[in-house]
């Protein structure tokens, strides 16, 4: 067995050698690229069916139909992005697919449905 070890241990290594050449890892999503997941304009419509405009900028400001929302960051992940506004209500934006999100708003406490538009 003591000849073999290092046969072994070759054979081994050089599975491990083929298996990351082979299936290489992806780079980890850096800030910018979650926060980009979030950036643009986004539509919904309100309980009345009254269509509304959201805009997410890249420094994290809001503005929601043309007014300016204050707000701070609280979380930024690839799942949501977590806000808190200038009262202390948390704004919760969770992506869901290609182009479509909810948003959350404590204050109202409902849940709205985004659709981003085509221009970013």
């Amino acid at each position: 067995m003591r000849k073999k070890w290092p046969l072994v241990l070759g054979a081994s290594l050089l599975t491990g050698l083929v298996g990351l050449a082979t299936f290489p890892k992806k780079a980890p999503k850096t800030e910018d690229d979650v926060l980009n997941s979030y950036v643009g304009n986004w539509q919904f419509s309100d309980h009345r069916k009254q269509s509304h405009s959201l805009k997410i900028e890249s420094t994290f400001s809001i503005t929601i139909d043309d007014k300016l929302l204050k707000a701070v960051l609280i979380e930024l992940t690839k799942e949501k992005l977590v806000l808190r506004d200038e009262y202390g209500y948390h704004i919760v934006v969770q992506l869901l697919s290609d182009g479509q999100a909810t948003l959350y708003d404590e204050a109202e406490d409902r849940v709205i449905e985004l659709q981003l538009e085509n221009n970013k």
